[in-house]
């Protein structure tokens, strides 16, 4: 994922926020589920629910849970001496009331966004630090 031909400076948003897509019983899915020896796509594009808060509510073993963060979150490289970008906490709210034909198809967790921690010229690559637990405030966190 490359820049484009805009310059993010310190603190700026990069991208609106991604949404996360919690996937429970993660295992199942990629080991003695229907794709154990098979590629599933999803595998390499998720991060681990005990990164985003609130992941406690989607089961009893918040390591057993994985999240899609469509978007940045999936397509920015992680290399860490080159971070440029940090990500700020999850929103959660409902987005269709409970009585919805479309509740079950959306997710609760929104609004993930990304902002630029050092200057990002135009056509820089953008990386992403992945961690495997919640991190720590950081300094541009809003």
């Amino acid at each position: 994922m490359y820049a484009g031909d805009v310059t993010f400076n310190v603190g700026e948003t990069v991208t609106l926020g991604d949404s996360v897509i919690p996937i429970s019983e993660y295992d199942w899915n990629v080991e003695g589920g229907p794709y154990d020896g098979h590629l599933w796509t999803p595998d390499e594009y998720t991060w681990n629910g005990n990164v985003f808060s609130y992941m406690e509510e989607e089961g009893d073993d918040v390591d057993l849970i994985m999240c899609m963060s469509p978007g940045i979150g999936a397509a920015a490289n992680s290399y860490l001496s080159l971070v440029n970008i940090e990500y700020s906490d999850t929103h959660t709210s409902r987005p269709v009331p409970p009585q919805s034909p479309g509740t079950g198809a959306n997710t609760l967790y929104y609004g993930r966004e990304y902002y630029a921690t050092t200057m990002i010229p135009p056509g820089r690559e953008i990386f992403v630090r992945y961690v495997t637990e919640k991190r720590k405030t950081s300094q541009i966190d809003k």
